[in-house]
């Protein structure tokens, strides 16, 4: 059952380990990109992207598709979208997330309903389930947190310029848009990638 299982993590050998390795990764990870998050004000896309995933790994489950297949594509394509947004400064980026985070989450919840996913495995996809990483998981863990922080310390001259002032930046010569648009990928992704870690309610806390 669901006990037995979230117990396995710390009471197996073989699990033990390949499980704390990669909660060291994600808080890696999380406390890496926290003040990034914080200092851009995307406080709201952490809850965006984990609410929505509700909506997306249902939508993979109707498909015949593993539950998390479409994750890293949305966050992508999210990711995309609010540079689009925060490069044209039409919208306040808070009032999108607002939309879409409120908007997806409903829509995730109908869609769960109607697919008449097991309670059992629905508690695993909020709270999260660390019994069944495998090696694999914690290479794919590990090689992105890698990414991100040799990104962030190879452009952390531009990338802090940027925050700080956007329009010294652009004199400077730095590639705002492209910086941006990269940063919102890496801090999408990685929230994504810590949703089957950390569950659809608890990713939050561990980025912002």
């Amino acid at each position: 059952n669901t006990e037995d299982r979230m117990e396995g993590v710390f009471f197996t050998p073989p699990l033990t380990i390949t499980a704390y390795a990669i909660c060291l990764m994600a808080g890696l990870l999380g406390g890496t990109l926290g003040p990034a998050i914080v200092w851009n004000r995307l406080g709201l896309l952490g809850d965006t992207i984990s609410h929505s995933s509700l909506s997306v790994m249902a939508l993979g489950l109707i498909l015949g598709l593993p539950e998390q297949s479409l994750l890293i594509p949305f966050s992508i394509a999210l990711g995309l979208g609010l540079a689009l947004i925060r490069s044209h400064r039409v919208v306040d980026t808070d009032s999108v997330l607002a939309v879409v985070f409120a908007g997806m989450m409903g829509i995730g919840l109908l869609l769960m309903a109607a697919t008449g996913v097991n309670p059992t495995r629905l508690l695993l996809l909020l709270a999260g389930d660390l019994s069944s990483t495998q090696p694999p998981d914690l290479l794919v863990v590990s090689a992105w947190t890698l990414l991100v922080m040799t990104y962030l310390l190879r452009f952390r001259r531009e990338l802090r310029l940027i925050t700080l002032q956007t329009d010294l930046a652009t004199i400077q010569g730095v590639r705002v848009k492209i910086h941006q648009t990269a940063l919102l990928i890496l801090i999408c992704v990685s929230i994504a990638i810590c949703v089957k870690l950390m569950g659809v309610i608890l990713v939050t806390s561990l980025f912002v």
